[in-house]
């Protein structure tokens, strides 16, 4: 997403703090090849929760200056400081957007890609590398990744404003109470040309096969969620933990997948981790047959999101939709990318 930056003179007044690089995970890279759909406008987050995260709208882009106590922020967007000041963007600059790998290492521009093993089983496809656990209490977390706010700028335990933006085609899930746009959807019927804000925040996990594709803010890195796998041990706040799939409106979970591009944003305290836990107990996915119930047929046009080119740094800038594997009928699965539009002091 682009954000503003400050004027060619004032850039001289101001030092950049450098890229710190990805995670050592190996990304895949594909290709982007197939018909564009528009994306849909960016809709805003859920209600503030306690503990300090909170989603909200993405900030408008506009002009501002640059903050001279803190020589690598650059200015980014306007508003939510105090008198009117300008929010400043302590990421690094690329192009006329950033690059906010300096201080969310390997968040930026991630990949989160689940392919299928093997054809499609009726409306699924087999997860790789996945021990099914499907027993309640005992589900087993099948990915997860953790990401620590620190680097040039960031002051342990100062609130930080984390912007976001998602990109993906999810199976939906129908989460234990929450709020968010996902709520409020009216796009219920799938559709290839409809994409999505299926965010939510503040709920909790049903504890059913459903896929969880879910984000928590917690002090120290963490790798549970309330509802879903052992209840016996430290568990995050519901009030920080945010999902990416709800199911819109008041549709019920289904065979179906949708897609999504759209911003949210996480209120994150310096030294605090931004974890992604996935959980796929089953270990089915639902397969991208566009708009049809995977369990009925799978033909074309199926979902994709060619805005993911947009993302900075773009590490999967070809990523190749439908991902699909190499099965004769072949299984294409679901996917996300998340592109950290900026970080900004609170």
């Amino acid at each position: 997403m682009k954000r503003t930056l400050v004027n060619a003179s004032a850039l001289v007044a101001i030092s950049v703090g450098g890229w710190l690089g990805c995670s050592s995970t190996p990304t895949e890279i594909i290709r982007v090849d197939a018909g564009g759909i528009g994306g849909a406008p960016p809709a805003s987050g859920g209600s503030t929760g306690s503990g300090g995260a909170a989603p909200g709208s993405g900030g408008s882009t506009g002009s501002g200056g640059v903050t001279t106590d803190a020589p690598a922020e650059v200015a980014a967007e306007t508003g939510g400081g105090s008198g009117g000041a300008p929010l400043t963007s302590i990421c690094t600059p690329s192009g006329d957007q950033f690059d906010c790998n300096n201080v969310l290492s390997g968040m930026d521009g991630y990949l989160n890609n689940d392919v299928a093993n093997g054809s499609p089983m009726g409306s699924d496809g087999l997860q790789i590398n996945c021990t099914t656990s499907d027993v309640q209490g005992q589900q087993k977390v099948f990915k997860e990744k953790h990401w620590q706010l620190m680097g040039p700028g960031i002051t342990m335990g100062k609130m930080y404003k984390v912007s976001l933006h998602f990109y993906g085609v999810v199976e939906c899930k129908t989460y234990v109470g929450g709020t968010g746009p996902a709520k409020t959807d009216p796009n219920e019927i799938t559709n290839v040309n409809q994409t999505h804000n299926l965010w939510l925040a503040g709920s909790r996990d049903n504890g059913d096969h459903w896929n969880t594709y879910a984000f928590t803010i917690t002090p120290t890195s963490l790798s549970t969620l309330v509802g879903i796998g052992p209840q016996n041990v430290p568990l995050p706040q519901v009030a920080d933990t945010y999902v990416i799939n709800q199911c819109p409106g008041a549709r019920a979970e289904g065979h179906f997948t949708f897609n999504i591009d759209h911003d949210a944003t996480l209120n994150v305290p310096g030294g605090s981790f931004i974890n992604y836990i996935e959980y796929d107990t089953n270990c089915r996915i639902i397969v991208n047959c566009g708009a049809s119930d995977s369990g009925m047929s799978c033909n074309a046009p199926y979902n994709v999101v060619p805005t993911v080119t947009k993302a900075v740094p773009n590490t999967n800038a070809n990523f190749t939709q439908p991902p699909a594997n190499a099965a004769n009928p072949p299984a294409r699965g679901q996917w996300w990318l998340v592109d950290v539009t900026g970080v900004t002091a609170l």
